[in-house]
Order: C-alpha cells, then structure tokens, then sequence
C-alpha cells in the first residue's frame, strides 16, 4: 500500500513538473520610427494582458516577452496612440518578432531578417507609398 501511495506521489509530482515547464516565451520588439512619443500597449481580447509601455521617437525601442503555454493559440492587439495592429501567437509563430510603428501604421509582425521598406512624406505627415514586405 506504501509503495502504491509512493508511485502517485511521485507521478503527481512529476506532472505538475511536466505541465509547469510547458509554458514558452515569445519575445516582441517594437521599433518607433515616428517623430511622436508612442504609448504602447498589449491587449488580449481587448484588455490589457502584459505590457503598457512608452516608445522614444525617432527610432526607440523596447522589448515585451509573453510567456504563454506552448500549446495556446491567443490572439493580441498591440495597440500604439491611434494605431492597432492585430496578431497570434502559438506555437508556430516567429520568435522574436518584431513590429514598426511608422507614420502609416505598425507593420508586423515580421522577423529579424525581413527587410521593411515604406516610403511616406514626413513634412505633410502624408502617405506616399504602401509598405512592401522584402524577403
């Protein structure tokens, strides 16, 4: 009877050891290349979930790690002044990713090794070409 209540234990406790060391890290980085200040935040289903930062202008960055279970598939909103842009993560999901916010949007999430390439106008803070995706 001993032996039997030893085995469980031990599988209890291998288990939640199992199921704890299941959880993934996913890293994001934001870039702003606007000459605005950006206040960052990161929504699941539309409240807030893990980050409210800010962004420096003009090429600032920060850095956000999510640490999700492995096998979720969660859907977020990064969400910068007037700007959104939604993204999932699960398993198969580029890691890190990154996001640019630019005076047309956030672009992304796209990896390390995408090239982004966007025109736009910063003295009429207008539109002139859409974002081309370079891989």
């Amino acid at each position: 009877m001993k032996a039997i209540r030893t085995v469980l234990v031990v599988g209890a406790c291998m288990a939640v050891a199992m199921a704890a060391g299941c959880d993934k890290k996913y890293t994001i980085k934001i870039s702003n290349v606007t000459s605005e200040m950006q206040r960052v935040e990161l929504l699941e289903k539309g409240v807030f979930a893990e980050a409210s930062l800010v962004v420096s202008p003009d090429g600032g960055r920060e850095t956000v790690v999510i640490k999700q279970a492995e096998d979720d598939t969660t859907a977020y909103t990064l969400k910068a002044n007037t700007y959104t842009k939604q993204f999932t993560l699960s398993k198969s999901s580029i890691n890190p990713m990154y996001f640019h916010i630019t005076p047309n949007g956030i672009i992304g999430p796209v990896s390390k090794d995408t090239k982004v390439k966007e025109a736009w106008d910063i003295k009429k803070a207008g539109k002139v070409d859409e974002f081309e995706v370079i891989e």
